[in-house]
This record gives C-alpha cells, structure tokens and sequence, in this order.
C-alpha cells in the first residue's frame, strides 16, 4: 500500500515538473525515484544474506537469524503454521522484527491451546527496505520447520497415598541390574535400534541429537507400586491435552515425593506401552513417548479424514484388561485410570478409592 503511495506520488510529481517545466520539482523527483531504487536493490541485497532458523527451548520458539553486512534487515516479516502430529490440528502464528547487525535471538513463547508433539514450519518470511516500500521474501526461509514438544503446565494436586513416603514408608523391590528387563529406572545401556526393539524404547532426545535411533535396555524390575491408565480414545486434540495434563499433575506429585509409579497406554493398533518413571526425566521420557505414539502427521503426507482411526480403540478398564491377560500377573498396589474429567474429579476419584 505504501508503495502504491510513492509511486503515486512520484508520477504526480513529475507530471507536474513536465507540465510547469519546473526543474526544482523534476530534482525532487529525481531524488525520490533514487531513494526508491536504492531502497529496492537493499531490500533485494537482505533478501540473499539473510538466514533464518528455527530451535526450540523448553516450551519456547527461538527464531535465530543470521545477516550479512553492516546495514540492518529492517522489517522482517514470518508467518509460522504448526500442525499438531496426534490429530493434524494446526494454528498460525505473526510476528515482526528488525534485525541489527551481526546475529541475533528472539525467543517467541509458544502459546498453544493444547499440549502435544508437532511441528512449526515458516510458511512466510519476508524482508522490507527502512520505509516499508518493498517486501520480498527471504530466500531459502520458506519451508523451514523445527519438532516441539509442547508439555502441560504444572499443577499442584494433593494426594494421599497409604503406605509409602506419603505417610510412611514405601516397599522396595530389588533391583537386578545384570539382566535386561523392564524396568528403566535402571538403565543397563544405550545402543543403535535394532531390528524388532519395541519403539516406546527409543530414547528420543539422544535419538535427536545423534540423528540416529538410539534404543534403551533396561533392568530386569522396579519399585514401582502404581499404575496410571491412559484413557485416549476420542481423537480430538482437546481429550488428549486433559488427559496428558491430569497425568502430568499427578505423576508430578509422586515423582516429587519419591513414588516410583508406571503408566500404560495404547496406540491405535491396540498395541500397549509401558514405561516406568520415578525421576523427573523419566516423566519427561514418558509424556515424549506418550506424544510419539500418535505422531501421524510428523511426515507431512497424513491428510487428515472423517476415517482416520481414534488415538486407542480401548478404554481404561478394557486396556487394564488386556494388559492383566498378557503379564498373568501384576505386582502393583494400585491401577487408576487417567480420563479426561476435569482435575478435581480425579483427585476426588482418588481419595474415594484410599478410603
């Protein structure tokens, strides 16, 4: 619009300099169709010496751009689309910049309405001249992505536990620590995946930075006493971000307390996870792996259809089930079920099963 603007005004201004034969008026003219020009091949010039790339940080966006030269990139310009790899919900997200000598990092806070796995990719980055004549878009900007892991926000919950650190002292288990097993509160070593390795093994952050798949082997048994049931069989984005949080909250408290606990899950074939947590990295393990298990949409060649398969075709009592006939036995105190009822109404469920 600006442009439109200057543009007709320069025309205006040199028919009226032809028409008057006025050669003050043709200089100024003459001067603003040069600050034109040179505003255009600068704006052309940022265009080939400017990169821009994307990382993440925690539950933050870092938007890291690279110039060359000693005239700023005025202007900037980047429209981002983040599609959701559970469901292929996506939203868009604006902002603008100017970018100073050198190299600079903005961090934009993710502000998604849900938690979930998925990925922002710049749809449209563009560069503008000092007074926002030209706009021409970054070259090679167009198209870059970055995965985030968008985890759910901390809550505090009160829990009464009988029997363990709660309100006295827990029951160990021995460990066997030469054997593999199932148990990675003990990790025994880290490898390359190999052919048939379960992949809610895969070690996700060492997968990403080593660019390989890199596979857990765990110890033989736990400690743990509790079993959270993942109920996820609504395929809306909303469902999975209640039931992520409520586990979240109350993993959260037992992990704190030193409660090992272990959560179970099923994908959408039916095929049940496990995963063990009694530490903070083993909750931030199992809410990636948890996200992972539905990540169809990570490709990009998922469309999304009134067919596609809801997240599990089980519920929390036909998983508990399932998962009771495969190991014939089950050391663990106590089985709850994670719904999507609001949190209040698995605190209440919760003290109702204490008593």
């Amino acid at each position: 619009m600006l442009f439109v603007v200057y543009l007709t005004l320069c025309i205006f201004l040199l028919h009226s300099a032809l028409l008057m034969a006025s050669r003050e008026i043709m200089i100024l003219v003459i001067f603003l169709a040069a600050t034109g020009i040179c505003a255009f091949f600068v704006c052309l010039f940022k265009r080939f010496n400017t990169k821009v790339l994307l990382k993440t940080v925690g539950n933050s966006l870092v938007l890291s751009a690279e110039k060359k030269g000693i005239l700023p990139a005025a202007n900037m310009k980047l429209r981002l689309d983040f599609t959701y790899d559970q469901t292929g919900e996506g939203s868009t997200m604006m902002t603008g910049f100017t970018l100073p000598a050198g190299k600079t990092e903005m961090a934009i806070p993710v502000r998604l309405p849900f938690a979930g796995s998925g990925t922002f990719v710049v749809a449209k980055c563009t560069v503008s001249d000092w007074f926002g004549f030209f706009s021409i878009p970054v070259k090679g900007a167009k198209g870059t992505s970055v995965p985030v892991d968008i985890y759910p926000p901390a809550m505090d919950v009160d829990l009464y536990v009988e029997g363990n650190r709660l309100t006295g002292t827990a029951s160990d288990h021995a460990q066997t620590t030469e054997h593999k097993g199932d148990d990675p509160s003990e990790t025994l070593e880290i490898r390359e995946l190999r052919d048939g390795d379960p992949v809610s093994r895969i070690h996700w952050k060492l997968t990403a930075k080593r660019d390989e798949y890199m596979f857990r082997e765990f110890a033989r048994e736990s400690d743990a006493q509790f079993l959270f049931v993942l109920e996820l069989k609504e395929r809306t984005q909303e469902h999975f971000d209640k039931v992520l949080t409520n586990y979240y909250a109350l993993a959260s408290r037992l992990v704190a307390d030193e409660i090992p606990h272990a959560v179970l899950w099923a994908d959408g074939e039916g095929d049940l996870h496990q995963e063990y947590v009694s530490e903070p990295s083993d909750l931030e393990n199992a809410m990636v792996l948890v996200m992972h298990t539905y990540d169809e949409y990570r490709s990009g060649k998922t469309e999304k259809t009134a067919e596609m398969p809801r997240f599990s075709p089980f519920d929390g009592s036909v998983i508990l089930e399932e998962y009771e006939e495969r190991e014939r036995s089950s050391s663990f105190v106590r089985k709850f079920t994670i719904t999507a009822d609001p949190l209040e109404e698995l605190q209440r469920r919760w003290m109702a099963d204490e008593e």
